[in-house]
């Protein structure tokens, strides 16, 4: 054992006494069984495409590829708390089929959507990903004046990191302002 090892070895017993800190020691067993970095970048950002429509430039959500990332006991909610609390579309929680149902409803007036994520941070102890993702949406009768909603996901894989067990979506407010007064346009010209 060299010189430098032991000193290595005698500080992090010495912090770990002063601290009352034990150093996790993490076998190559335990390694193998610990999902992986980029295996929880790919799962989240694939879950977040799966939101993406069935067919590139329609608006029909594809269910069955958005429900193959989600674990059985999926939660999907949202935030920031105060928005949260005055936006009645973005409050509770719903599983993987209300969160589609959702979508559906938000399609059907929509004329097509994009979602690129931009950004990812990944936590492998808390098998937590954050994803920073523009969501890009062209609206029925605004085909012309696209918005793109500066979205932040927070996912969280089970023990895999193979499937979903929560995420919640953090919406860029003035951007759900613009999209819910392009609705109300489109509506009303419509009548």
């Amino acid at each position: 054992m060299s010189i430098s090892v032991l000193i290595r070895l005698l500080k992090r017993s010495f912090l770990d006494k002063l601290t009352g800190k034990k150093e996790q020691t993490i076998t190559k067993e335990d390694s193998t069984k610990r999902p992986t970095y980029d295996q929880l970048a790919t799962t989240a950002k694939s879950f977040i495409l799966a939101t993406s429509p069935k067919t590139a430039g329609g608006n029909e959500p594809d269910h069955d590829r958005f429900l193959s990332f989600c674990a059985q006991n999926f939660t999907h909610s949202w935030g920031h708390k105060h928005f949260v609390s005055t936006a009645p579309g973005v409050q509770g929680i719903i599983d993987g089929n209300g969160f589609l149902e959702r979508m559906g409803k938000l399609s059907g007036r929509m004329k097509t959507w994009t979602i690129t994520p931009t950004e990812t941070l990944v936590d492998v102890e808390k098998k937590m990903v954050a994803v920073r993702a523009d969501f890009t949406i062209v609206m029925s009768g605004h085909e012309h004046e696209a918005v793109v909603n500066d979205i932040v996901w927070y996912v969280t894989m089970d023990e895999s990191g193979e499937k979903v067990v929560d995420s919640r979506e953090f919406i860029d407010p003035m951007a759900g302002k613009a999209i819910a007064e392009q609705m109300q346009s489109a509506a009303t010209a419509s009548t």
